[in-house]
């Protein structure tokens, strides 16, 4: 059964940090969830986008994965 990666439902977090901004996304149906950092100046659009692939990276990774 493969995911479709285009269908994800993302909750978006931001945390400012000095100069840079804490970005975490997460993917409700399967609870995964990934950080990165990115400049406070980036557009929130990037930021969401740069998340975004990350966890779609993720997800692709962690299914194809085989259970031990």
């Amino acid at each position: 059964m493969t995911k479709d990666l285009h269908a994800l439902s993302v909750l978006f977090s931001f945390h400012r940090i000095g100069n840079s901004t804490k970005i975490t996304a997460i993917d409700e149906a399967s609870h995964h969830e990934v950080s990165v950092i990115a400049p406070s100046t980036l557009p929130q659009t990037d930021m969401e986008r740069l998340a975004l692939r990350k966890l779609q990276r993720m997800i692709q990774q962690s299914s194809h994965v085989p259970l031990s």
